[in-house]
């Protein structure tokens, strides 16, 4: 009886020592499921950040509030300010091309950082975006108050650039170019800035044309036929004028004048043909400007010979003895004379 019992304990241990030995293996199971699931999800979710970084604004305000930009390269610098919502160059105060400048205000507002290519002081120098070697240097100011300031550097692709942080050792790829980037005031210059569009007047070194409604004529010359043609092309030409750049010095030479009236003001032109070339000046600004050969010859060179109409072909008079076959009287007096003589 004694052994029957003890046997019945010694298989109930046994038993139950199964039993915890199948608990703690189920434990064990469940926490290896659980620890592979923590590593399958935190790879995924590196896997998700890296394929998805966070977008980080390059400027720290919209462009809107932007009103002063320096640029700067190793040599050469450009600056650029707003007056009266209009972008000039602040040293001369003339107007900037509006297209230019909006280009690249739209550009940069729209650049997002992400992952960075380099991260060491020692790339600075090799993708060019150091503080001593660099191909662009920018500044943006809302005031006084600077609100942006990166360097542009080497190119990785087509219409990328390299670019870095004042103050932040991170560099990036960006669409951008240091064309977009230019440190020439030529290069910002509104090319068309002595435009004149819809004249009434135009004055030039042998004739004054004037505006009747539609219809130009010649001043004090009202029986002159105009050729509408060239009278049409010297109106375009005003109004598409096209300078190149600054010219530093006055130049040297006799002017061609031209006097223009329009609504927008009266202005007088004045055109002068250098040995380097071609050169213009309107009355409302006191810089010279270069021009190309084209637009001087189609302004300057055009005279009162070129603005009226071709001359129209008369038919000449007839001979002597076709107007007598046409007139009775003098055909008679003919014969008559023919009989004396053969007579």
């Amino acid at each position: 009886m004694n052994q029957a019992v003890t046997i019945n304990v010694a298989q109930s241990n046994r038993v139950e020592t199964m039993w915890d030995m199948a608990r703690w293996q189920q434990r064990l199971w469940l926490l290896l499921v659980i620890q592979v699931l923590l590593v399958v999800g935190v790879y995924a979710y590196q896997q998700n950040s890296r394929a998805t970084p966070t977008a980080v604004p390059l400027l720290p305000v919209s462009t809107n509030v932007i009103d002063r930009i320096e640029i700067a390269d190793a040599t050469t610098s450009v600056h650029l300010n707003k007056q009266a919502n209009r972008w000039q160059l602040t040293q001369s105060s003339l107007p900037v091309d509006n297209e230019k400048i909006t280009a690249l205000l739209e550009k940069l507002n729209g650049l997002r950082l992400t992952w960075p290519v380099a991260n060491t002081a020692s790339s600075h120098e090799r993708f060019e975006v150091g503080e001593q070697k660099f191909q662009r240097k920018l500044r943006l100011y809302e005031g006084d108050k600077l609100q942006a300031e990166f360097y542009l550097g080497s190119s990785p692709g087509f219409k990328k650039v390299h670019l870095r942080r004042a103050g932040d050792s991170q560099v990036y790829s960006v669409a951008l170019s240091t064309m977009d980037a230019a440190t020439s005031g030529d290069d910002w210059l509104n090319k068309q800035l002595l435009t004149t569009n819809n004249p009434v007047n135009i004055k030039g070194r042998d004739y004054e044309l004037q505006r009747q409604g539609e219809n130009w004529q010649l001043v004090d010359e009202t029986g002159a036929s105009l050729n509408t043609e060239n009278v049409t092309a010297l109106v375009k030409a005003l109004a598409s004028l096209q300078v190149q750049s600054v010219v530093q010095e006055a130049p040297k030479g006799e002017p061609i004048t031209l006097a223009v009236k329009s609504a927008e003001g009266n202005w007088q032109y004045e055109f002068i043909k250098t040995d380097a070339g071609y050169v213009v000046k309107r009355s409302d600004r006191e810089q010279y400007f270069s021009l190309s050969e084209y637009e001087y010859e189609r302004i300057a060179q055009v005279v009162r010979e070129n603005l009226l109409a071709p001359a129209t072909t008369t038919q000449t008079s007839p001979t002597t003895s076709n107007s007598a076959a046409t007139n009775p009287v003098e055909a008679v007096v003919q014969d008559a004379t023919k009989g004396l003589l053969g007579n």
